[in-house]
Parts: structure tokens; sequence; C-alpha cells
């Protein structure tokens, strides 16, 4: 529990908390089956063992800190460090940016007078292409779009494939 960072005070409590839960449960702690000390083992050991699933579950879909582009990148900020003030200086728009822009316009187009543009993979990677740019993580791109983290690898295959063609042409 000490190397995966968690606060000692919250790891007891919850260990507590486990304890008298199970023992107020259907369950409680029989001395005919068992020690106290080997009760308090089992207990411990599932309460630790739900503690860090809950703990890396959280750090999984929890985001700390605000997106903002430094040097090309995405990276989270501290919100106190963030400018977000309305009257902030907007982005400026190079030449680079604007031919990003019309070249995923320019494929997008490609995917619909595609032969396969019709198909339900090829409508999902016209989706899936702006939120790739924005460097969406796939399991966010399938919550987002409410699809299979497997359908929007589908989807990102068919645009890499669909993609080669489109520059070759």
């Amino acid at each position: 529990m000490r190397s995966a960072g968690y606060d000692p005070e919250d790891v007891l409590q919850e260990v507590f908390r486990g304890l008298l839960a199970r023992n107020q449960g259907t369950c409680p702690f029989d001395p005919r089956k068992s020690s106290f000390g080997h009760y308090v083992y089992m207990v411990c050991s599932c309460v630790l063992s739900n503690y860090h699933r809950k703990q890396n579950r959280v750090r999984q879909f929890e985001q700390c800190g605000l997106p903002t582009y430094q040097d090309g990148h995405m990276v989270y900020d501290d919100a106190s460090q963030a400018n977000t003030a309305t009257h902030a200086a907007q982005p400026t728009i190079t030449s680079e940016l604007v031919l990003f822009v019309e070249a995923a316009d320019d494929l997008v187009d490609y995917i619909l007078d595609h032969p396969q543009g019709g198909t339900a993979e090829a409508r999902l990677a016209v989706r899936v292409l702006p939120l790739l740019i924005e460097g969406v993580s796939r399991a966010q791109m399938a919550a987002r779009l409410e699809v299979g983290v497997y359908a929007v690898g589908h989807a990102i295959a068919y645009l890499r494939r669909v993609a080669r063609e489109w520059r070759e042409s």
C-alpha cells in the first residue's frame, strides 16, 4: 500500500470499515471456523485488494488538471496555472494547421466517396477522425461515441488503410 502511494489513514479506515461491515453481515466472525487473527487477515486481504482495484479505477478515469497545448502536444496543467480567461490570446493559425485541417477534410471526402463509404465502419471512421486528431484515447472515443472499444479499433484500422490509399491516389 505504501509503494502505491496510498494514505495510511485512509487504508486503515477502509480496513476498520470492512471489519465492521463483515462482522455485522451474514457471515460474522465465528471462533469455531477460524482464529480471530486468521479472520482479520482474510478480511484485510479482501478489503485491501478491493481498495487497490478501486484506486486504480479512479486513477484510470479521473482527469487532473486542464488540457492545454504546449509545444504541439496536449498536456494537463494545474488549473491555477492554466490560462482560462476569455480574453486570452487565441492561438495563431499557422499555414501548417490550415493544411492539416484541409487534408483531414479531403480524407473525409475520400472516405465518403470510397466504394465502402456507406458502411457502418466508414461512417464510424469519419466520426473517429476528429477525436483521433485531438489525441483522445480509444476508451474515451468509445465512451463519447457510445460504441465499443473494439469498434473504435476497427475504425482506426480502416482510417489507416484508406489514408494510405488516399495518399497514393
